[in-house]
């Protein structure tokens, strides 16, 4: 009886750390990417969240954002805790003609690439 006991208690403990370790990984991730946000002058209110998950395959705390002003490019947040670095994503949602999206529209999205990548630390 005591051996099962100290079973699940190690497993509690263990679990309850995996979870405090997300919740402080999810909270430093949402402060740095409002950070980037703010840089790139946008209001916190101005975006609509489409994605906010931990990647297991790289280690990463990914956002998938679309501002309201700019309904045509989504911005994918990747905060790596390890380098504590940004790295942004910037592609287009649906794919349009090239002649409903405007020109600075067009010099932030290359027509020929899915995705341009832009990284603060």
């Amino acid at each position: 009886m005591k051996k099962i006991f100290i079973i699940i208690c190690i497993l509690l403990i263990i679990f309850f750390s995996i979870k405090v370790y997300f919740y402080t990984y999810e909270n430093l991730a949402n402060k740095r990417i409002a950070q980037v946000i703010e840089l790139q002058g946008a209001n916190n209110s101005e975006y609509e969240i489409t994605f906010n998950s931990f990647d297991y395959k790289r280690w990463f705390w990914d956002k998938d954002i679309i501002f309201n002003n700019d309904k045509e490019i989504k911005y994918k947040y990747s905060f790596n805790r390890k380098d504590n670095i940004v790295e942004v994503f910037i592609g287009r949602v649906t794919l349009k003609s090239d002649a409903t999206i405007s020109y600075s529209k067009m010099a932030m999205v290359n027509p020929n690439c899915h995705f341009i990548f832009l990284q603060f630390s």
